[in-house]
């Protein structure tokens, strides 16, 4: 089962404010007043975003760094950012089912390559 969710424009700017994917996703959740247990994560594979949001944490990583560290975006978005699914509207989300489980700890990896290529 897919679950679509228009979100805040406060959890669209979290990524690019924070970094970190993990901060989108955990606010992701609050936004589904969903919990994940002590020990688990969400996976990346399951969840997706609109074109617009995707657009927008382009523009925004722009402007805080600059077009030359645009790379470091589309590899973070490509290891463990979610999927962009065009027929989502403006600020909308999709999960499916088991969203925030063991299989996959994309969180993990993110806190790890922050640590690799965000050194501020």
């Amino acid at each position: 089962m897919k679950t679509v969710k228009e979100i805040t424009q406060e959890t669209v700017d979290a990524f690019i404010e924070t970094m970190s994917l993990t901060i989108f996703y955990e606010k992701v959740a609050d936004e589904l007043q969903m919990t994940a247990p002590e020990g688990y994560g969400f996976d990346c594979r399951k969840i997706s975003i609109s074109n617009k949001i995707q657009e927008q944490w382009i523009q925004q990583f722009e402007e805080k760094l600059g077009k030359e560290h645009l790379p470091e975006l589309f590899r973070m978005l490509l290891l463990a950012g979610p999927k962009v699914e065009h027929q989502l509207k403006a600020n909308e989300i999709a999960t499916e089912e088991n969203w925030d489980s063991r299989s996959f700890l994309c969180e993990n990896l993110q806190k790890y390559r922050r640590c690799i290529l965000f050194t501020f």
